[in-house]
């Protein structure tokens, strides 16, 4: 076998012969020839409901030799999209996602674009142009296109086109067939020489309409200068050899792809529709050993650490050194110290709102600036414990509204939040500093997504994203009536996720916004005499109280007094509506909700009739829930409501028997107490 030198020249040309893909919609339609019926169309009748219509679709992505460059992958993108309702025009803003990465990038170009609309019975095609074309930069490694589409309104078509050109062969881009509105048509094509193998990994229910693997001949002349040293001159003597391959076709296709809606409890519908995803397994080029690239997350987690833009952040850092000591003084308890640290870091430096799991800048400009994104401020967290004497390291994430991380395919664009895990006494807790209302132990609830990845010079691993702080809500309520009216003295007291988010919107907004929120929840009352506590110890229950005057619940005859002290109130309506369903029921974290009612008999009335006391329970008392009703004293009933979830995650077989169980809870709290007029 020849050997081949560096320098040779490689002239790659690829002779695909007879590449036949099976007919497509695609074909119907091409670029900037939508056709009329489109733009005329008013609505779905497939799904009324849709603000918005995919009516197509495709991309393409193939291996492009470059003789200076070598390979590079090129994708091709073309997407038309019709807007039926108001919010369906958000769906005219189209952002792509493009990296660089240890010297590899991604390049976004040849945007092209029109958007369509119908005026006066002639059809108006306005083009996409550079001033709706812009470029975000959200860290070194991280950068944003963004299309905003010209004159876009209710009945518009619009039409988008791009290309891609990446040498990051490691992370070939997925592709989403089901999107959050219905998609007529999404096609996909890919074609990978035999030097490149990938492995697949498809998820979801729905049928290909087209699903096809084929292999074609194709052929790769080399043109190569070997250097032949004849004394005192180097010759050249050119040779030209082909080089035969196989070109591995692979093409899918969806038709009519329903939308992946929103429903109660599920994390993100996205992470269950249908989408084929791949992994580059090994590299093969003629005349060269094989090398396997298969990647793990321990392999990722060594290249984040030792990378310039994130790992690297946490050794340069200086502003660690000079706060740690003196703010944790001589402090010995190790909650005490932690606790400290994350109350100084999140009042000096504000969340900007941003994710990303790399720094934007350096951390000492961060603490500076006073405020970041979510890697900026969580590992200066780390940098600031680690320096306190912790053994405290990152956790890299995907939100829930991003989408699952894969086991199995470490894929860096999965990537997009950054928390710290740190021991405490033998336990490994999980700490998040972008949210000031949040306990110690606890994370945000949209970074909650099942598992993290906890990066380590000597121990990288998988994290189950738990809570060490339990999730309880207990209420009391002193209720009686006054001159018709309901009066309600209310007493809540928060623990976990309610008292994190009230205790956030009051430190954001202020008391005044916060009692004027308030109000607008519980609008159907008057709040008198309203307190808050421990606003500003995060680790405490938050806690509220006022009493509210109103009529909610009541109904007032000449003979009887009907009331439901429960009614818009907790469980007086079933979260489950739909008959089916497609997702997982999540309810993320689990919860105690307890509640003690006392209720005085109105003056000249006698109890005629009140609920009986009831306990239910699902499966394996995963969901409890009961409902105590008793006469404790004279003039009084009592009514102890307990709720609690233990098991958060439920397939969708189980959802009928879920939607029953809380049909039964929801007909229970729906129940009257009856108050009888004395005769005189």
């Amino acid at each position: 076998m020849k050997k081949y030198y560096t320098s040779i020249l490689f002239v790659f040309l690829l002779q695909i012969i007879n590449i036949d893909f099976s007919y497509s919609f695609q074909d119907n339609i091409k670029f900037g020839k939508v056709p009329d019926s489109y733009v005329e169309m008013v609505n779905y009748k497939d799904d009324p409901e849709a603000e918005a219509l995919v009516i197509s679709n495709s991309g393409e992505t193939a291996f492009i030799f470059n003789s200076n460059s070598g390979f590079i992958i090129n994708y091709k993108y073309h997407k038309i999209v019709k807007v039926l309702e108001k919010d369906g025009v958000e769906y005219a803003d189209i952002i792509i996602p493009f990296y660089s990465i240890s010297g590899r990038t991604d390049r976004v170009f040849n945007i092209k674009g029109f958007t369509y609309n119908s005026e006066n019975g002639k059809i108006n095609k306005i083009k996409l142009g550079k001033e709706n074309i812009f470029e975000e930069k959200v860290s070194s490694t991280y950068n944003l296109m963004k299309i905003s589409m010209p004159d876009v309104r209710v009945g518009s078509v619009i039409e988008v086109s791009y290309e891609i050109n990446s040498d990051l062969y490691n992370y070939m881009r997925e592709w989403e067939f089901q999107e959050e509105i219905p998609t007529l048509w999404s096609e996909y094509k890919l074609e990978t020489p035999e030097y490149f193998s990938y492995s697949q990994i498809n998820q979801g229910s729905l049928n290909y309409k087209i699903n096809q693997q084929t292999d074609k001949p194709g052929r790769i002349n080399f043109v190569s200068n070997n250097k032949v040293d004849a004394g005192n001159a180097t010759r050249g003597n050119i040779t030209n050899e082909a080089v035969d391959f196989i070109n591995k076709n692979y093409h899918w296709a969806i038709q009519n792809a329903p939308a992946l809606r929103v429903e109660p409890f599920v994390d993100n519908p996205k992470s269950y529709g249908s989408r084929v995803e791949f992994q580059l397994q090994w590299v093969q080029f003629p005349n060269s050993p094989r090398q396997n690239i298969a990647s793990s997350w321990e392999k990722l987690g060594e290249e984040l650490l030792a990378n310039e833009d994130f790992g690297r952040h946490l050794n340069r850092t200086k502003i660690a050194k000079n706060v740690v000591p003196s703010l944790i003084g001589n402090i010995e308890k190790d909650q005490e110290k932690v606790s400290l640290i994350m109350d100084h870091l999140s009042s000096k430096v504000v969340w900007n709102g941003k994710r990303s799991i790399y720094p934007s800048k350096a951390l000492d400009k961060i603490w500076e600036d006073g405020n970041g994104n979510v890697a900026d401020i969580n590992l200066l967290l780390v940098a600031f414990l680690r320096e306190a004497g912790f053994d405290a390291h990152p956790i890299i994430s995907s939100t829930r509204d991003n989408g699952f991380m894969n086991p199995s395919n470490p894929v860096m664009y999965k990537l997009n939040y950054v928390t710290s895990a740190v021991k405490i006494d033998g336990k490994e807790i999980i700490l998040d500093a972008t949210d000031r209302g949040l306990p110690i132990g606890m994370s945000p609830l949209n970074a909650i997504n099942f598992k993290g990845f906890v990066l380590s010079d000597k121990n990288s691993h998988w994290i189950d994203f738990t809570n060490s702080v339990n999730n309880t809500e207990t209420a009391m309520m002193n209720i009686s009536f006054e001159n018709g009216k309901v009066k309600s003295e209310v007493n809540r007291r928060l623990v976990g996720y309610k008292g994190a988010q009230s205790r956030r919107n009051y430190i954001r907004n202020g008391e005044e916004t916060f009692l004027e929120d308030l109000t607008s929840q519980l609008k159907d009352w008057s709040i008198n005499n309203p307190t808050f506590e421990n606003i500003d110890n995060r680790n405490l229950p938050y806690t509220e109280k006022y009493t509210l005057l109103g009529e909610v619940g009541m109904e007032n005859t000449n003979t009887h007094i009907y009331f439901n002290p429960f009614e818009g109130n907790f469980l007086s309506e079933n979260p489950f509506k739909l008959e089916s369903r497609q997702f997982p029921i999540d309810f993320i974290y689990g919860s105690k909700f307890s509640l003690l009612c006392m209720i005085d008999i109105p003056e000249g009335y006698e109890i005629e009739e009140y609920p009986e006391s009831s306990i239910a329970y699902f499966e394996n008392k995963d969901i409890q829930y009961s409902y105590m009703s008793s006469t404790p004293q004279e003039g009084k009933i009592q009514i102890i409501v307990t709720y609690q979830v233990n098991q958060t995650f439920y397939n969708p077989e189980k959802y009928k028997e879920l939607k029953n169980f809380y049909d039964l809870i929801v007909e229970k709290q729906k129940q009257m107490i009856v108050f009888k007029r004395i005769a005189e």
